[in-house]
């Protein structure tokens, strides 16, 4: 696959791409690791795959909402919807345009209301508290926490940790702040609302105590669940 840029950039039938000397075929698209990757890095394709999904699942839940308990219709939740969601969410939910965002963020509330039993209409501000799960921008920059806490305990693997500038790359000061990422320089849309962007940007707006007190993977997981959902 050969990426372009989002304009309608005019087709090179003169490029070809060789393998041991046989010639690659040319796609729009391509599944990679369960992801759709397009050649414009949208993901529109891999939206609209995530939506067929959730709208399977979205129409058993309407079957057995009246049988099973909330508790049970939460664990369903967490057991499909959840992890199509976030699976490589933190590839491509932040390069989805507001319009794909906005339809996942809708078939999310449409779920929350059948879980509860509530009105097609109902407000879902209340539902996804009492619920305790995180609305799909919040999910986002709870995989934003995750990969930076990370980043910051040196946890990530070499190659991704490497994606990454460190705020003491350019002075040898020993501040506060000296081993957390940096933004780069950039002039692509794409770098800038990909997760290398949107990552350190959401990091630095984190309350200090949060970054500083959890010094554990998994405490600070929880801890961020928690500020993101009195925050939602």
């Amino acid at each position: 696959m050969i990426f372009k840029p989002t304009k309608n950039t005019p087709y090179n039938p003169h490029v070809c791409i060789k393998i041991n000397n046989i010639p690659i075929k040319r796609v729009s698209c391509c599944v990679f690791l369960g992801v759709n990757f397009d050649e414009t890095l949208s993901f529109k394709i891999h939206c609209q795959a995530v939506r067929i999904k959730l709208s399977k699942i979205m129409y058993l839940l309407r079957k057995v909402k009246n049988i099973l308990p909330v508790w049970s219709l939460k664990m369903l939740y967490f057991s499909y919807i959840h992890s199509i969601l976030t699976y490589c969410f933190i590839c491509w939910g932040p390069l989805l345009n507001k319009k794909h965002f906005n339809s996942l963020e809708k078939l999310q509330r449409k779920i929350i209301r059948i879980i509860t039993n509530s009105s097609y209409n109902a407000h879902t501000a209340d539902l996804f508290q009492k619920l305790q799960i995180m609305k799909i921008n919040n999910l986002l920059g709870f995989e934003y926490g995750k990969i930076m806490f990370q980043h910051s305990h040196n946890m990530l693997p070499y190659n991704l940790n490497e994606l990454f500038t460190r705020n003491n790359a350019s002075h040898n000061y020993n501040t506060r702040n000296k081993n957390y990422a940096s933004i780069d320089k950039h002039t692509t849309k794409v770098f800038h609302f990909s997760f290398l962007c949107a990552a350190p940007s959401f990091w630095g707006q984190l309350p200090v105590n949060l970054k500083t007190n959890s010094k554990d993977k998994e405490i600070f997981k929880k801890n961020l669940k928690k500020h993101l959902l009195s925050n939602q």
